[in-house]
């Protein structure tokens, strides 16, 4: 007898957990890749087969449509941000069909990150006051107003700011010089008052409101020397005072069925501040499945309708995203940002993160070659770039 199918749509550096979850759950993986573009994924022995279908937008409806009649999956898992939206906003033109996320009006209102901090704070949950914006005006009157170090993020969840998810400001001339030009697609914007401590995630799977399983983790690097940026450097820790209460109060009040990842501020007395809900696997998930729980096969079974038992949690789980770690370093020295003792300390926290590591958020050595493309492309990638045909002509070209 075949195994069910599930087709995954969104190649991310999580995407490769959830088709190794699924394999091992009894599932044939069937993974989507945009035209044209690498994937790491797609070389784990784990994925059964790929489809190649042009970029998520407009044209992607009937191509997706035909999927959906070539493999006949038993569920369809949109992992990240994109592809959760786009299937939320075509329910009604597709058949009826398991989908591995959260409601649409669910997922329409963690995506409107003001929307949420505003039911976050009818609940009691604490959070740093944060105000929308948009244009350079309202976007220095609210610096001033919420207070300095601030954060600067996207409103629209699917954008980036110059790049990044957000940019921390430490002072207003620093906010002149980044915000020299409005940021180009972007209505609006959301100032927050930046408060400190390590960043901590809560993992969590729920089942019409009420929480089945959660694991949180605490955010030891990023690839920022800020403490802004992606996570490089984890563990799961034992429940913070008010996390998971916070947590179970948001998925109550939203009657939440599916997995996603709240986030906080954690300050060294202890002290919250609520920072947002994520409808969807976080990109270093690995660390909570590796902790018991599976969030992947649960998104499943919830979206088939089965019963899903409290996993049993474990703490003290480490993990590291070591390829994530060299980019950040690479970025910072392009930016001048460390001098070479900074750069000396960076490589040791690096080699000792990678080191005493449980689960590494890419590399397994029973599925070794994903992490070896993604290495091989970022270690090799600009070598090969120089010698290219086109550059090389350009700097054999005489000057002059």
């Amino acid at each position: 007898m075949s195994r069910p199918a599930a087709l995954l749509i969104g190649d991310y550096r999580q995407t490769l957990t959830v088709a190794r979850a699924l394999a091992a759950h009894g599932m044939r993986v069937v993974l989507g890749q945009v035209t044209g573009r690498r994937s790491q994924t797609r070389h784990s022995r784990h994925v059964a087969e790929t489809w190649a279908h042009p970029p998520i937008g407009d044209g992607f409806l009937e191509p997706f449509l035909a999927a959906l009649e070539r493999y006949r999956p038993a569920v369809v898992f949109p992992v990240g941000d994109v592809e959760i939206s786009w299937l939320a906003g075509h329910r009604d033109r597709l058949p009826d069909l398991a989908v591995a996320a959260a409601d649409p009006s669910i997922t329409a209102e963690c995506q409107d990150k003001t929307a949420l901090m505003h039911r976050a704070a009818a609940l009691g949950i604490p959070h740093a006051p944060f105000r929308l914006v948009a244009n350079g005006t309202e976007l220095a009157a609210a610096a001033e107003w919420v207070g300095l170090p601030c954060f600067v993020k996207p409103h629209d969840p699917l954008l980036r700011i110059f790049g990044a998810k957000g940019i921390r400001i430490d002072t207003l001339s620093e906010l002149q010089q980044s915000f020299a030009e409005w940021p180009a697609g972007h209505e609006r914007l959301i100032v927050q008052r930046y408060d400190h401590g390590p960043r901590h995630n809560v993992y969590f799977a729920a089942n019409r409101g009420e929480l089945i399983g959660a694991v949180e983790v605490s955010i030891l690097r990023t690839d920022r020397l800020d403490g802004t940026g992606l996570a490089v450097d984890g563990e799961a820790v034992p429940a913070t005072p008010g996390l998971s209460e916070d947590t179970a109060l948001l998925v109550r009040d939203l009657d939440y069925t599916g997995v996603g990842c709240t986030q906080f501020l954690v300050a060294a007395d202890g002290s919250r501040s609520f920072l947002e809900l994520n409808p969807r696997l976080g990109a270093n998930y690995v660390v909570a499945h590796a902790a018991g729980l599976d969030l992947a096969s649960i998104a499943v079974d919830l979206a088939m309708g089965r019963d899903v038992a409290a996993p049993r949690l474990r703490t003290g789980i480490r993990y590291a995203w070591t390829l994530g770690d060299l980019e950040g370093l690479k970025d910072a020295v392009r930016r001048k940002e460390v001098t070479a003792s900074g750069v000396t300390r960076w490589l040791g926290a690096m080699i000792r993160t990678a080191w005493h590591a449980d689960v590494h958020v890419t590399w397994r050595l029973s599925d070794p070659i994903p992490s070896l493309v993604m290495a091989c492309r970022s270690l090799l990638g600009p070598v090969v770039r120089r010698l290219a045909p086109g550059n090389l002509r350009r700097r054999l070209r005489p000057s002059g």
